[in-house]
């Protein structure tokens, strides 16, 4: 067990002699202001006394470990240290007051989130954007019903068939690309697979038609919901079409 030691007696302060007074000269030289012989008994007790005396006060004045404890459990004793934020400062240093630096940086979390406070939870977090992330690049995100899919995070639909359509929703404008293939004839009405608001343009082909059909035109009077077929190649040709439209 360590040895406590008693800091509350003072060398000689019971001693019946009166203490010997240290000139600064004599203090700053030491026992070296008396010579070669050994101080007497009133000077060494004045040195120890003295040297207790400062030792005492150092123990006295210095935080021990229960004093610290009791401060730090004391929230008054910390008052002084409380910080008030104030997240509408704008920062525009890095060498500032600690308030208001991070004062600024509560500034640049309401700006991140978009929230009122800089301590208001984000409405996502960073582990869900990486989470968004990976799935719209693996795929996840595709609700597939038979050739049908969607993908409700980017707004995208589509019908992958021979006759389908990829609807790209708001985030692209309302684009939508649908294509076809089927037998057809002279003046016939091919029908998209959905109506649409605008036809941006239309290509249709005669798949089979040679140099020598003399093909004049494919694909006349488009609306929202179909277009006619012209053909010089007669009432037996293969159609193939695509329609860039929007919704």
């Amino acid at each position: 067990m360590a040895e406590v030691l008693d800091f509350s007696k003072i060398w000689a302060q019971n001693s019946p002699l009166d203490p010997y007074v240290f000139s600064d000269d004599n203090y700053l030289r030491g026992w070296n202001f008396i010579g070669a012989q050994p101080p007497d008994r009133g000077m060494f007790d004045a040195w120890m006394n003295l040297a207790d005396k400062k030792l005492k006060y150092l123990f006295d004045n210095s935080a021990s470990s229960e004093s610290l404890s009791e401060h730090n459990s004391d929230s008054s004793a910390h008052s002084n240290l409380t910080l008030t934020m104030n997240d509408s400062l704008i920062p525009t240093k890095d060498t500032d007051m600690l308030v208001n630096l991070l004062s600024g940086l509560g500034r640049r979390f309401r700006d991140v989130t978009g929230k009122g406070n800089w301590y208001d939870a984000p409405d996502i977090s960073l582990a869900t954007l990486a989470t968004l992330v990976s799935n719209l690049a693996s795929g996840s995100d595709v609700q597939w019903s038979g050739t049908k899919f969607t993908n409700a995070k980017l707004g995208i639909s589509g019908l992958m068939a021979q006759n389908g359509y990829i609807q790209f929703g708001p985030n692209f404008g309302g684009l939508i690309v649908q294509w076809g293939m089927q037998a057809a004839g002279n003046n016939w009405d091919v029908y998209y697979p959905i109506t649409v608001a605008t036809i941006l343009a239309l290509v249709a082909i005669d798949a089979g038609a040679t140099a020598s059909d003399q093909l004049q035109a494919i694909g006349v009077n488009p609306s929202v919901t179909s277009f006619k077929t012209y053909s010089s190649a007669g009432n037996n040709f293969k159609l193939s079409w695509v329609a860039i439209c929007k919704s």
